[in-house]
């Protein structure tokens, strides 16, 4: 059988036959039955019961049951172990005891290991181990199995109590009479003195009693003068008159807290009481004020057992009588230090004037809420984190800003400065930042010549310049001047320094060209090598290779040089809707984030945002300037506060979305407001007179140093041979895998089977139940009994004594436990599926008190126990932690402690928060929260403000105050009421010893705040939102000063972009005019189109409206945030030679508006008119001169077929082909003319090698013309349309800024049979022609011969070449020709 027949067989047995036969077992097909064993090989860990409800912890031995009978000489043993998987079993041992000899039913077993630790290794069963320990004398313990279960020890057949240490250890020595510990206390007191409102002391009672449980008495809990606010205490406490706490305490180590606070303002501690002498004082400071704590002696906390939390405060000891004053310092919040990054992007206008520019302001705010643009620039649009904020003006001098409601800012500010030419704010605002970079976006044929301001400019005309390059150009002038004379230096230096650091520029390579031109001058003539023609050979050829890498390089550099001087839109970047002819991935990706960004929503500013601190000097004296605001006046009439109808947000100016040329500018120190930038920009012509004098000089550099009469005078004719190189391949081998038996199941089947057999009950986690537990104590024995349901075989953890108990006796189900273990002092039995209840019992513990943990937390619990109190049930019966046993000081009734019922009569206290809303309505959030213990009801009495009116159940309002009813458990009430608008709002702390307030103030980024009264606590919210927070002392008052500045004015309807496409016809043009608008408010805006225009769709936000207004006008409405409108006419204008856009009036100045054209595909485009120059470019002319130029060049070879106007009209048909085929159809004529007037005087095989490339370059020149032919009568022309991601068919141009009309642009274009017409006239010419150029050329080749006959000349072995009188021109003996 093969081995996939196999698989399939054994994979449908063990899908099929669990189905078909259930009695096979479960989950085994017969199959696999004989591969169990080898599948659970050394996975016999995963086949043990897990422990508890834990699928990860297993437990493999179960040592049941230890019993020893102790005799002078030793000891008989009986061990009773179960295993699960095969494994060593540990058995008992002492110092000075050895083991005699294990057995099991007869059998020995061997015993294993060294003498301090021995054990038995059994295989997986039920095992009954008996043996004996000797000794000589008896030990005192005995070291147990860590894991052993139950213990039973016997002294020479009498039973003996069981005594086990806490490392483990049985002790063999008689148990000695416990004695009784007095009743005694000892106790430390620690006290945290809290600043704040109000002032707090947490006293902290370490307290450790021993005797029996008994009432304790803890004096000085509560300070004289304070009051009690809330006690914690592990055990049923009291608080007296006095201020002392009395607990019910039973032998053991406690830790109570009494909280204690001040109703008033207190500024001095003690004197200190100290009934338990000295004790350690700690001061946490609080945010109300800055005080300094004196008095006492300052000590180290960590070594005065200081608790842990309050380590992080300064300590003192305080003796009786001490006092602890506390010197006010300040009071108040600090403000912080702002750091902010400034990111500026700025876009120079097509017409060089003005700059657009878009700044992101990021980082921590802190100082300053206010943030305004400096002159000269003109503030529109700002948002925060993605919410438009409304520009107001600030200061004394009204400049536009806003108000900032965020510390942590992500601000983005769109604005415009109407002269470039002027000095510029580098920061841009009022603000320091940290650091500034900035890119300016240069359109095509702009460039930055220099800028003053920035650390570092990069992408500028002068900005790359190091010594390093000053250095090198002016090594390689003066060596052109030393070759070749002055001008020739001159040339080259200039034409270095404009192009050093120009893309693609021929720079460096001159250096090998002068190097070339020193060598060729050292072997000319005159040089000192003169007389090395092996120098003279080597010196011409490397000036002849570098000449030529140098002409490589500077044609492509030539081109792209004269093309952007023409066309400057060609050089890259992308336009604001489309990219250019091969856009950076860099200028697609920011293009992508502006458009984005000038996609997104205007989102009004939240009512909630937290309002502006103060900025002016209060009749308190206190003053606190947090914005700069100056001196203005506003409006403060309630109506205006609420309402202002010329409140609006801006909506402009639109950000330009094009990226052409890039300049990074960048300050890497702070940037303070004052520092400024200067831009010196060059014009589109200025940068295209650069490119044509980098042009006239390269040509001229190129000119000066070659050395035409030298080459002449040092070259010889010469012929190079070339060679060809051979590759190898490799093949990869494959060894065949070796084949698997055909009855051996595949690995994944092993595997499955494996997963199978190990896996966990899938009960698990909640394998293990527990119903019940009763803990009886009675005459002296401790009889635990747990009702545990067991849904699978697991070890279940059992209740835990401390103390070191151990049960003597256990049982399940009323029987002796089949399987017991400890796990780390706990003991676990094993239980089958099923309800069982598990029994343990054992000789009560001999401590004062001890506890009984529960690892299953059980349903029903029931505790007896008379002569003690038992802790640790709740108020329902249920465990509220571990059973606690403590024997009482008199016999009776063990009572269960309640928690919290300490019988304390705390005073209510209430904290009044009130967060008062300075939005679009004015409002006050009130939150009154009790914070004394909730155990009863309470009832505060809270002042309410003007206009205040809670509208709660359980609150009730009279004479001006709310009456707040609390129930038991209830721990605050809250509600929101309006307040009335008006220009203040005091707020006051009323003196009441039961309540304390805080205010927190917020406002909208419409207002301008200032307060006088109490300094804020706070500035900023956790997520950093500004909301100053005061907490004053009872009796203070805070006024509330509150103005709405003036909106700036700005744009609040803006035309953010638009797309005017244009499909021309033959008899009519379709267009689809696509706008984008922004608006503050709802407006009406109406479109003018060209009269005759038909309107077909209109539609608005996506849905189509009917389109209103006056002839030629198409009217819509806009509603408030950003609308896309789209109109579609159409017009009565077919197809002419000069094809115009039509010329749309918009109604409102734009930005980002583009034009696109699509011509039919029979048209022949020659020329494009757009007043931007962001257009598309026709570079056909410029290919057609520089063609035309070539033509006329060649007119001059000797030995042509062709006269002047025959290579002038070959030359204008070739301008259609490619520039590969073009030098190829010039290549074949002017190399069978070199053929014509060069004969080939070498020998045979030179002679036929030129024949042969002739004749393949002249095929591959007929095989370009006929490409070219083909192209020009069938295909399409080869305009070399680019710029702005233009086609011959496809034009687009985009303007950047417009005053309101859309301009016309225009396209020249000829029916495309017009053009074969031309191509067919040149076609017939160049077949009427190329019959005489082809005999021409067949005669070029035959000159001197076609083909030559090579010789092949043979030497005979052992003939030289003759004698004295023969000649080298004679055949010896021995020779033969053929």
């Amino acid at each position: 059988m093969s081995k996939s027949l196999s698989r399939l067989v054994v994979v449908l047995a063990l899908v099929l036959v669990p189905c078909l036969s259930p009695a096979a077992g479960p989950d085994i097909p017969p199959a696999l039955a004989p591969w169990v064993g080898f599948a659970l090989h050394e996975a016999g860990q995963r086949l043990c019961p897990p422990v508890g409800n834990r699928p990860e912890a297993r437990i493999c031995r179960f040592p049941t049951s230890l019993t020893l009978d102790v005799w002078p000489t030793g000891a008989d043993m009986t061990y009773t172990v179960r295993l699960f998987d095969d494994g060593p079993v540990p058995l008992p041992h002492a110092a000075g005891a050895w083991i005699e000899g294990v057995r099991e039913g007869g059998a020995a077993v061997p015993v294993l290991g060294a003498p301090d630790a021995p054990f038995v290794r059994l295989a997986a069963g039920e095992h009954v181990l008996t043996g004996r320990l000797g000794w000589a004398a008896t030990p005192q313990g005995l070291a147990l199995p860590p894991d052993v279960g139950l213990v039973r020890l016997s002294r020479q057949g009498a039973a003996s109590p069981v005594a086990v240490s806490p490392a483990g250890e049985l002790r063999l020595s008689p148990p000695e009479a416990a004695k009784a510990a007095p009743n005694r206390e000892t106790v430390r007191v620690f006290r945290l003195i809290a600043d704040g409102v109000p002032v707090t002391v947490t006293t902290l009672y370490r307290l450790e009693v021993s005797g029996l449980a008994r009432a304790v008495t803890l004096a000085g809990a509560v300070p004289a003068g304070a009051l009690p606010l809330a006690v914690r205490a592990p055990v049923p406490a009291t608080l007296g008159p006095d201020g002392g706490l009395v607990l019910d305490a039973g032998p053991g180590r406690y830790e109570v807290e009494v909280v204690a606070r001040y109703p008033a303002k207190v500024d001095r501690i003690g004197p200190a009481a100290c009934p338990y002498g000295r004790e350690i004082w700690s001061f946490q400071s609080g945010e109300v004020r800055e005080v300094r704590p004196e008095g006492l002696a300052g000590i180290d906390p960590k070594t005065a057992d200081v608790p842990g939390p309050w380590q992080a405060y300064p300590a003192f000891a305080a003796e009786a009588d001490g006092v602890l004053t506390l010197a006010e310092l300040g009071r108040g919040a600090p403000t912080g230090r702002d750091a902010l990054t400034l990111s500026r992007e700025m876009w120079l206008d097509f017409s060089g004037q003005g700059l657009s520019v878009r700044d992101t302001v990021a980082g921590e705010n802190r100082r300053g809420w206010t943030l305004s643009l400096l002159p000269p620039g003109e503030l529109g649009r700002v948002t925060i984190s993605g919410q438009d904020q409304p520009v107001v003006r600030l200061g004394q001098d009204g400049r536009p800003g806003v108000e900032l409601r965020q510390s942590h800012l992500n601000l983005t500010a769109r604005s415009r400065y109407p002269s470039v030419d002027a000095f510029l704010p580098a920061g841009g605002f009022d603000r320091e930042f940290e650091r500034v970079s900035a890119t300016l976006n240069l359109p095509p044929g702009w460039a930055l010549a220099y800028a003053t301001g920035p650390d570092t400019v990069t992408g500028g005309l002068l900005s790359g310049w190091t010594l390093l390059d000053l250095f090198l150009v002016f090594v390689l002038a003066v060596a052109a001047f030393t070759l070749r004379g002055r001008l020739a230096g001159a040339a080259l230096g200039l034409f270095l320094l404009l192009s050093w650091h120009e893309p693609h520029a021929p720079t460096t390579v001159w250096m090998f060209v002068l190097a070339g031109l020193g060598l060729l001058r050292a072997a000319g003539d005159v040089g000192r090598l003169a007389g090395y023609p092996a120098f003279r050979r080597l010196s011409v050829t490397l000036f002849v290779l570098s000449m030529v890498s140098l002409v490589v390089l500077a044609v492509p550099f030539v081109a792209r040089e004269l093309r952007l001087a023409v066309a400057p839109q060609i050089g890259g970047g992308s336009g604001g809707g489309g990219g250019g002819g091969a856009p950076m991935p860099v200028a697609a990706k920011r293009q992508a984030a502006n458009e984005a960004a000038t996609a997104e929503p205007m989102v009004a500013p939240a009512p909630a945002m937290p309002a502006a601190p103060a900025r002016g000097k209060s009749d308190s004296g206190y003053s606190r300037t947090m914005a700069l605001y100056g001196g203005y006046e506003a409006d403060k009439t309630p109506e205006r506060l609420e309402f202002d109808p010329n409140a609006l947000m801006q909506t402009g100016p639109a950000m330009p979305s094009w990226h052409f040329t890039s300049v990074g500018l960048s300050w890497r120190g702070p940037v303070a407001p004052g520092e400024t930038l200067r831009l010196t920009l060059l014009p589109p012509l200025a940068t295209a007179g650069l490119g044509l004098a980098r042009v006239i000089l390269l040509g001229l550099a190129l000119a000066l140093l070659f050395d035409r009469q030298r080459v002449r005078r040092l070259t010889r004719p010469a012929v190079v041979a070339g060679a060809a190189a051979v590759l190898a391949a490799v093949l990869s081998l494959g060894l065949p895998g070796r084949a698997a038996a055909a009855d051996f199941p595949p690995r994944d089947l092993l595997d499955s089977l494996r997963e199978r057999l190990t896996q966990p009950p899938r009960c698990l986690p909640d394998c293990l139940g527990a119903p019940g537990l009763e803990v009886r104590l009675e005459a002296g024995t401790l009889t635990i009994v747990a009702a545990i349901d067991a849904a699978a075989r697991v070890a279940a953890p059992l209740p835990a004594v401390s103390e070191g108990w151990r049960p003597t006796l256990l049982t399940v189900d009323g029987k002796p436990a089949g399987g017991l273990a400890r796990l780390d002092g706990q003991p676990a039995v094993l239980l089958e599926p099923g309800v069982h209840t598990v029994a343990m019992a054992g000789p009560a513990p001999e401590a004062v008190s001890f506890t009984v943990s529960a690892p299953l937390v059980p349903g029903r619990v029931q505790a007896s126990a008379p002569g003690y109190r038992v802790r640790g049930l709740d108020e329902r019966g249920g465990l509220a932690g571990p059973l606690e046993f403590v024997r009482a000081e008199t016999g009776g009734k063990a009572q269960a402690a309640k928690p919290g019922a300490t019988g304390i009569d705390v005073p209510a206290f209430f904290e009044v928060r009130r967060a008062v809303d300075f939005g679009l309505t004015f409002e006050v959030a009130t939150e009154v929260v009790r914070r004394s213990p909730t155990t009863g009801p309470a009832v505060a009495v809270v002042p309410l403000l003007a206009g205040e009116l809670p509208d709660v159940a359980g609150v009730s309002v009279e004479g001006g105050k709310a009456t707040v009813r609390f129930a038991p458990g209830q721990d605050r009430v809250s509600w929101r009421s309006r307040l009335p608008a008006a220009p203040s709002l005091t707020l006051a702390a009323p003196a009441d010893a039961s309540l304390v307030e805080t205010w927190t103030v917020t406002a909208a980024a419409l207002y301008d705040l200032s307060y006088a009264g109490p300094p804020p606590v706070a500035w900023l919210t956790p997520e950093g939102r500004l909301a100053p927070r005061f907490a004053p002392w009872p009796g203070e008052t805070l006024t509330v000063s509150v103005a709405r500045p003036e909106t700036a004015p700005g744009e609040f309807l803006t035309l953010e972009r638009g797309n005017l496409s244009v499909r021309q016809g033959g008899q009519y043009r379709e267009a689809t005019l696509v706008l984008v608008f922004r608006a503050a408010k709802g407006a009406r805006q109406a479109v003018k189109l060209p009269p005759g225009a038909e309107v077909t769709r209109l539609a608005v936000a996506g849905r189509e409206v009917l389109p209103t207004g006056g002839p030629d006008e198409v009217g819509f409405a806009l509603p408030p945030g950003v609308t896309e409108v789209t109109v579609n006419f159409r017009e009565k204008q077919g197809m002419a030679t000069f094809t115009r856009t039509p010329a749309v009036d918009l109604g409102l100045p734009g930005a980002n508006l583009a034009v696109s054209l699509e011509l039919p595909a029979d048209r022949w485009l020659l020329a494009v008119a757009g007043d931007t120059p962001l257009a598309p470019a026709v570079l056909y002319w410029g290919w057609l001169a520089a063609v035309a130029a070539l033509g006329l060049g060649l007119s001059f070879l000797p030995d042509t077929p062709l006269s002047r106007l025959s290579w002038l009209l070959y030359a204008l048909g070739l301008s259609q082909a490619t520039p590969g085929n073009a030098l190829l159809a010039v290549a074949w004529i002017a190399a069978l003319a070199w053929r014509r007037r060069h004969p080939i005087a070498q020998g045979a095989v030179a002679f036929n090698s030129v024949q042969v490339l002739l004749v393949l370059l002249t095929l591959a020149g007929l095989e370009a013309l006929y490409d070219t032919l083909g192209t020009g009568l069938l295909g399409l022309p080869r305009m070399q349309v680019a710029g702005n991601g233009s086609t011959a068919t496809a034009l687009r141009w985009t303007f950047d800024r417009l005053a309101g009309a859309l301009p016309s642009c225009t396209a020249v274009s000829l029916p495309l049979m017009v053009f074969r017409a031309v191509m067919l006239a040149w076609a017939v010419w160049l077949a009427w022609a190329l019959v005489k150029w082809l005999r021409w050329g067949f005669d070029s080749l035959t000159t001197g011969g076609g083909w030559r006959k090579p010789e092949l000349k043979l030497r005979l072995p052992g003939l030289g070449r003759g004698g004295p009188g023969t000649s080298d021109g004679q055949k010896t003996t021995g020779e033969k020709s053929s």
